[in-house]
This record gives C-alpha cells, sequence and structure tokens, in this order.
C-alpha cells in the first residue's frame, strides 16, 4: 500500500527541510514548497494526503492559498502553522477550511498527530465521497479519471444522453477509453439493471461474428449441434456495445440496419423473427465518414449509429489528468502485486506528462504496471517507462544515420534542441510558463533557446 504524502508549504527552507526530515524520519512522503508558485506546480503535479501551510508566506497571505486548495479539493486537509499565533487567527483559519492549526516553534509529536490525524481524515472522506458518487449512481463515471475540461464537457453529456434510447456512436483514439464511456451511458441508464454486452467486431471471423451477434439454430452449419442465443436476445432489455464497428464485414451490416429498423432479428438457420429490445451503442477509430466514401461502410448505417456522437479526447488533448491516471494505476498495481511503492517522483511525472502517449491511456495503465513489476526498491524509475518509444526512437536514429552522414555533435545537438522546442510550444499552444513546466526548465531557459534559434512562438 502506499504512504501517506505531505506537502509542507513554508517560505523559510530551513524549517521547511526540517519538517519535511521529521516527516521522512516518521515514515511519510514530503515535498517542499517555498512560495504560491511552487505550492501550485506541486499541488497539480501530484495528490497530497495532507498540506502543511504556513500562515504567512514573505509578503503572500497564506489564506488566500488555504482558500485555492479547498475549492481545487475540497477533501484535502490542510493544517495551518504560523508564528503570529492568536485564537482569532486559529479560529478564521478552522472557518475558512483548515483542519489544524499549529503555533510556531510547534513540538514534533503535537505536529505528527495532526498530520496523522489529517492524513487519516483526507482518505476517509474521498472514499466516502466516492461511495456516494456510486450510491447517487454516477459512480461508473468515476472509473473514467480525469477533471480536465474535456472530460467534464464528455461526463456532462453522458449524463445527458443517458437517459434516451437513442444509438450513440463514441469515437477516439485506440486506447483512450471508449468502452468505458459506453459502460457509463448503460449504467447511468434506465437499462443498467439489465445485461451490458460488448464485442470487437474486428476480433472476430465474419462468420462466427453473425452467429455471436443474432445467434444460431442446430444445423445451421457444421458445428451448430445445438440452438444457441446471440448477444442480441441475450442482452434484451439492456445494451449491446459494438467495439469497432468500422470493421464489421458489409454484409453484417445490413443485418445490423434491419435491427435498427425493425427491432427484430433472424438467428442463422431459422427464417423466423425475433423481437428485441436492445440500446446499441458503436464505437469507432476511424473516420466512418471515410470509409462510407471508400464503399466500406454503408451510409445509412453510418446515419443510423450516429445520432448522438460522443468524442473520448486523446490523453495528449487532456495532460493535467495524467498525475491523476498515473496515481490511480500505481495504486491499483501497488495493491495488487502485494507492494509498497512511493509516490511517482517530480521529475519522472514531468516526463509522464511531456510524453504524447500514442496509446492512450492503455499506454499509461502498461507503462505503470510494468515499473511497479520491475521494481525492487519501491520506487518508479526511469528505465522502466517509454520502452516502446525508446525503441521506436532508436529505430527512427537509426534509419535517419542510414540515410545519410553522422552529424557532428553540437549540430546534432542544436537539431535535437529546435525539434524538441517546436514540439514542446506547438503542444502547450505556445504558453512558454507551461512549456518551461513541462520540459522542467525556467521560463529563461526556454526564452534563451527561443532566441538562440530564432522560433517564434505560436499564436495563441
Amino acid at each position: 500500500m502506499l504512504t501517506y504524502r505531505v506537502l509542507v508549504i513554508d517560505d523559510s527552507p530551513d524549517i521547511a527541510m526540517l519538517v519535511q526530515e521529521l516527516l521522512i524520519a516518521s515514515g511519510y512522503g514530503a515535498d517542499t514548497a517555498h512560495d504560491f508558485e511552487d505550492a501550485r506546480r506541486l499541488l497539480a503535479m501530484r495528490e497530497y494526503d495532507a498540506v502543511l501551510l504556513d500562515y504567512m508566506l514573505g509578503e503572500e497571505d497564506g489564506g488566500q492559498l488555504l482558500g485555492e486548495i479547498l475549492g481545487r479539493d475540497p477533501t484535502q486537509s490542510v493544517i495551518v502553522m504560523t508564528a503570529y499565533g492568536t485564537i482569532e487567527r486559529a479560529v478564521e483559519m478552522l472557518k475558512r477550511g483548515a483542519v489544524g492549526y499549529i503555533p510556531k516553534p510547534f513540538d514534533n509529536k503535537e505536529l505528527l498527530q495532526q498530520i496523522e490525524r489529517g492524513c487519516e481524515r483526507s482518505s476517509l472522506k474521498k472514499e466516502n465521497r466516492r461511495l456516494r458518487t456510486m450510491l447517487a449512481g454516477k459512480g461508473v463515471i468515476d472509473n473514467i479519471i480525469g477533471t480536465s475540461e474535456p472530460m467534464m464537457r464528455l461526463f456532462e453529456q453522458v449524463r445527458q444522453v443517458a437517459h434516451v434510447d437513442s444509438t450513440v456512436l463514441v469515437t477516439g483514439e485506440s486506447g483512450s477509453g471508449k468502452e468505458l464511456v459506453a459502460r457509463a451511458v448503460h449504467d447511468l441508464s434506465p437499462r443498467a439493471k439489465n445485461r451490458f454486452g460488448a464485442i470487437n467486431c474486428g476480433a472476430i471471423p465474419a462468420n462466427l461474428l453473425e452467429s455471436e451477434l443474432f445467434g444460431h439454430k442446430r444445423g445451421a452449419f457444421t458445428d451448430a449441434r445445438t440452438d444457441r442465443k446471440g448477444l442480441f436476445e441475450n442482452c434484451n432489455t439492456g445494451s449491446l456495445f459494438l467495439d469497432e464497428i468500422g470493421e464489421m464485414p458489409i454484409e453484417l451490416q445490413v443485418k445490423l440496419l434491419r435491427v435498427l429498423q425493425e427491432k427484430e432479428i433472424v438467428p442463422l438457420g431459422s427464417d423466423k423473427p425475433v423481437p428485441v429490445d436492445v440500446r446499441i451503442i458503436t464505437a469507432t477509430n476511424k473516420t466512418l465518414r471515410e470509409e462510407v466514401r471508400k464503399g466500406k461502410f454503408r451510409e445509412d448505417l453510418y446515419f443510423r449509429i450516429n445520432v448522438i456522437p460522443l468524442h473520448v479526447p486523446a490523453l495528449r488533448e487532456r495532460r493535467e489528468d495524467i498525475p491523476m491516471l498515473a496515481h490511480h494505476f500505481l495504486h491499483l498495481y501497488s495493491t495488487q502485486f502485494s507492494k509498497k511503492m512511493t509516490p511517482i517522483p517530480e521529475a519522472i511525472m514531468r516526463q509522464l506528462m511531456a510524453y504524447d502517449w500514442p496509446g492512450n491511456v492503455r499506454e499509461l495503465q502498461n507503462n505503470i504496471e510494468r515499473a511497479v513489476v520491475m521494481s525492487t526498491d519501491g520506487n518508479i524509475h526511469e528505465e522502466h517507462l517509454f520502452m516502446d518509444a525508446m525503441l521506436s526512437a532508436r529505430e527512427e536514429r537509426r534509419d535517419s544515420m542510414a540515410e545519410g552522414p553522422l552529424l557532428p555533435y553540437s549540430e546534432a545537438k542544436e537539431e535535437f534542441e529546435k525539434s524538441y522546442l517546436d514540439r514542446l510550444l506547438e503542444s502547450t499552444g505556445g504558453n512558454v510558463a507551461e512549456a518551461a513546466r513541462l520540459a522542467g526548465r525556467y521560463r529563461a531557459d526556454i526564452y534563451r533557446l527561443l532566441s538562440k534559434y530564432q522560433i517564434k512562438q505560436p499564436k495563441k
């Protein structure tokens, strides 16, 4: 299981370091921040079980930061410490949402007791919130992890469409979580108590796919020794998810169109239609309009299944969700493999957020699982991550070197820096502050390189 992690925010580096050492010696993970900017950066990078906040951060009011922290996560336990302790100030901070208050100089034992209570309280409140959400019928949304603007829009769309019976087409790249969205639509619908079936139309040969969907009668084909119901009948009054609908053979598309139009199926080897009441949810990573143009997908079927389109954003389009996803998978696999893992280091988290994740959430999940399995000391190590990307990069470098003469080191370095800056600025929309955060460098470093290579910032 994971250890509790605490963020210590104090404008005095000496005090922050002393508290950090005390917490680490007591079995906690601990990070330090010395101003608003540091604190906001760390809070965006990872989740904390408790925050120890200095009331006065130089010229800045810690009370303002307290409001920001609780506005971002109402379950966060914040303990305020100050050298200017008065009863009035303590009451004020508690009214504003702090769970504890400790004056400086503080007693180590008392500080640790407050931290322990704060961490336990935070953990309990998060679990209670999760359970309340599930009881409200929205727990499935929690399985699609994300608080970014694109995901919040998607969650709202899912809730809106779940209560009607119209067909839904979920689009998005491979590994982005399309089946989770389909399950969410079902679980939030009036059909939630009935069966949810799923099948990948591209993973099964056409003859078997037809039998799986529509069922068959005894003797319909060589191995059909008994009658067998298909998914449409088995999911009657429920929902059926047809993944990779763009891979469905044309002859089966005709039969699916009949189901949508007539609300009935004809099993293989039978001539008697069977009425069915199934909500159909489909998904694809293809552009179906283009498939229609090529003659590979029926236009009439396209319009039937595309009544309500839902798009799942790629992970690179919601980078701010990566820390939450990474911590979720770390907790999942540390529990599954009974390993006590420390939280993901900030430097590695920056790399996770900077990477484009062509395999999306599935690729991130696989990376974290591998890192947990390979870890021998409870830490996440860079060499256990990005293995697919590193192999691909090596192949690209090998191909590029084979195409022409090797560049001198200085020229090769310049080419890399220019290419890296272009991608970095493109991914942040020209936001230098965000680019610096992702790269783990100061803004001045980014500006210096832009000037050196005469690279213009893209317009926002």
